[in-house]
């Protein structure tokens, strides 16, 4: 090898490893911009779930507090009237009595029981969903983000293949190594003309031979 050669070799290989070392570094600067933006995308929506939970707890606590004033406001009606009619007052005690000892408000503390339960169990579910769904999403943000990454990284081998296999001819050019693909050129159409000659001097023999074994010619 040359000593110029050895130099454009040495250049090439620094040059590569520096490319290889820049991509390197900005793939790693990605991840980490992307993990970033997962981790806030995650409190954004943890916060939207949180405030969401609080609004609904509101909103339950008014309508029990709604439900008890409606109760409240029933049973003074009830009473105004018992005080009016006490006779009535008396059959209603009895009646709300017959039922084994239970009494109307132990009956409305299992509905409160139930429709808390039911609003948890709508909770869960609600929650489910969110997750459900944020899962969804994200897998399918990570499928189109590789999908690009090896996208771009086969582009970019096809680049790097196709500088490498352009950096050496121009090499040569720059060396003198282009004179090398000219005279290939020219050997090959010495060589064709070679045959051509062959071929000619070929077809003349077979002309000439019989004309001198003739007895003519002797």
């Amino acid at each position: 090898m040359v000593s110029g050669d050895r130099r454009v070799f040495h250049r090439l290989q620094a040059s590569i490893c520096d490319t290889f070392k820049k991509k390197k570094k900005k793939k790693k600067k990605k991840k980490k911009k992307k993990k970033k933006k997962k981790k806030k995308k995650k409190k954004k929506e943890e916060e939207k779930e949180e405030e969401e939970e609080e609004e609904e707890e509101k909103e339950e606590e008014e309508e029990e507090e709604e439900r008890k004033k409606k109760k409240e406001d029933q049973e003074e009606k009830e009473e105004e009237r018992d005080s009016k009619f006490p006779g009535n007052y008396n059959t209603r005690l009895h009646v709300k009595r017959a039922g084994g000892g239970r009494g109307g408000e132990v009956e409305e503390g299992e509905r409160r029981r139930r429709s808390r339960k039911r609003r948890r169990r709508r909770r869960r579910r609600r929650r489910r969903r969110r997750r459900r769904m944020r899962e969804e999403e994200e897998e399918e943000e990570e499928e189109k983000e590789k999908e690009e990454e090896e996208e771009k990284e086969e582009h970019e081998k096809d680049e790097e293949e196709e500088k490498v296999g352009r950096r050496p001819e121009e090499e040569k050019e720059a060396l003198g190594g282009g004179r090398e693909g000219g005279g290939g050129e020219e050997k090959e159409e010495e060589e064709e003309m070679e045959e051509e000659e062959k071929k000619s001097i070929s077809i003349e023999n077979e002309i000439t031979q019989p004309l001198i074994t003739s007895p003519l010619c002797s």
